[in-house]
């Protein structure tokens, strides 16, 4: 794993039907984005134990 970004990207993932954004940034991580607060919070539900920050 590295220590500094190490992806030269920007990648966005789009699916209109459920709203969800996931903004994919370095090979450390990624961002999701939804109105719906419920797939947010069953998202941080089922990975709580990869020390996701929210």
């Amino acid at each position: 794993m590295a220590e500094e970004p190490s992806a030269n990207i920007t990648c966005y993932f789009v699916d209109f039907d459920r709203s969800i954004i996931v903004n994919i940034y370095d090979d450390r991580g990624m961002d999701v984005y939804s109105p719906n607060k419920a797939i947010i919070e069953g998202l941080l539900n089922r990975f709580s134990k990869l020390g996701i920050i929210y």
